[in-house]
């Protein structure tokens, strides 16, 4: 079986989108073959000999790129059996699924999130033309629409759609040299990492900060993102005289995890995410999370790894509270709790094993996998 996944970029300061995508690759060419179409970018993982890189002519919002469509008219017919799209919105999703359509393949639709009512609701009228002109039909037409999450699903029915959905969460990359992390924490810190964007609430954090106002510990904001966005959040820590508080940049490979494990807790303060992939990062190497009831996490108040609490200022205050009080031991017990939870549910070989089956379902029919659901 010959499958084509196709993502505008792989630029990691994107987000986990990206890096997700990467790794669910390694984990399918381990038992099929399976490339990855998308564009050149100036940040990128390394080449390997599934991922096409086409020279990045893209321009507009819509990233169209004469390229992209070049490459997909080559095409024939027995290029590939299935096609797979991360992502809507953009040019190379609308041409993949045009194409697949062409050439009479199935086509799966991977959404990461993008059809959450609070991301609809950005560049709302936008949204609404395009799903008019063409992204309605495209959706309907998938042979399957992949969802990392029972809410995202649910999110995907609500707009009238009923075809088939896969929940099948996102793989988690962890480089084995993570193992060699000790995680001592010699200092009470409080983690953020992300992009820096409105969205995500930050600002919460220096509320709570400013609240709690603790003098033996530190709050580490670390990513980079939209320039106004990142100077209001230091001016904001300024103007309120919060002490402690570090800007420390983009961080990625093993600085990242190694910057994880130096904290008693990660806050994510987001009120939507459809996964979050900060998250499991940060529970493999053993750091407690906070994140709020708008992302699909209640494993970590179930399995005892961290809080699930309300996207509001005030409980994200208590659970820093909460956080900063813990004693080695209970960071310990939380920690190796985040660790089974990730090496057995979100292991490679484990995510990768569904999304074959869905694949060989899709062409070769049979018995309906367990992740997919039909009504």
């Amino acid at each position: 079986m010959r499958v084509l996944q196709t993502i505008s970029s792989l630029d990691p300061r994107l987000g986990g989108v990206a890096s997700c995508t990467g790794e669910l690759l390694l984990g399918l060419n381990e038992r099929i073959n399976c490339e990855l179409l998308t564009l050149d970018s100036e940040s990128k993982p390394p080449s390997t000999d599934f991922v096409h890189y086409l020279p990045n002519d893209s321009f507009s919002g819509f990233t169209y790129s004469g390229n992209w469509r070049r490459f997909c008219n080559s095409l024939a017919s027995d290029s590939y059996d299935v096609f797979h799209i991360n992502g809507l919105w953009q040019y190379p999703a609308v041409k993949t699924c045009l194409t697949a359509e062409k050439l009479g393949k199935p086509y799966v639709i991977s959404l990461h999130g993008m059809l959450y009512p609070e991301a609809l609701a950005h560049s709302h009228w936008k949204k609404v033309i395009m799903r008019k002109l063409c992204f309605d039909r495209l959706l309907s037409n998938a042979a399957c629409i992949h969802a990392t999450c029972e809410t995202e699903m649910l999110h995907y029915r609500r707009l009238g759609f009923g075809n088939p959905v896969a929940v099948i969460p996102n793989t988690v990359s962890i480089p084995p040299e993570v193992a060699r992390i000790s995680g001592e924490r010699s200092v009470k810190r409080i983690g953020y990492l992300g992009r820096l964007h409105p969205r995500k609430n930050v600002e919460w954090l220096l509320e709570a900060w400013q609240k709690l106002n603790p003098s033996d510990a530190e709050l580490w904001i670390m990513g980079s993102g939209e320039a106004e966005y990142e100077t209001h959040l230091r001016e904001l820590a300024s103007e309120k005289n919060l002490k402690n508080v570090i800007f420390k940049g983009f961080v990625a490979g093993l600085d990242k995890y190694q910057a994880l494990a130096s904290c008693y807790a990660l806050a994510v303060p987001s009120t939507f995410e459809n996964f979050g992939m900060i998250v499991p990062e940060a529970l493999a190497v053993g750091t407690p999370v906070i994140a709020t009831t708008g992302m699909p996490w209640e494993e970590l108040q179930r399995r005892d790894c961290g809080w699930w609490i309300a996207p509001d200022p005030e409980s994200l205050a208590a659970a820093v509270d909460a956080a900063l009080k813990q004693s080695p031991a209970d960071i310990r017990r939380r920690g190796e709790n985040g660790k089974m939870l990730v090496s057995g549910k979100y292991a490679r070989d484990r995510v990768a094993g569904d999304m074959v089956s869905l694949y060989e379902w899709i062409v070769h029919g049979g018995s309906k996998p367990d992740c997919v659901i039909t009504d």
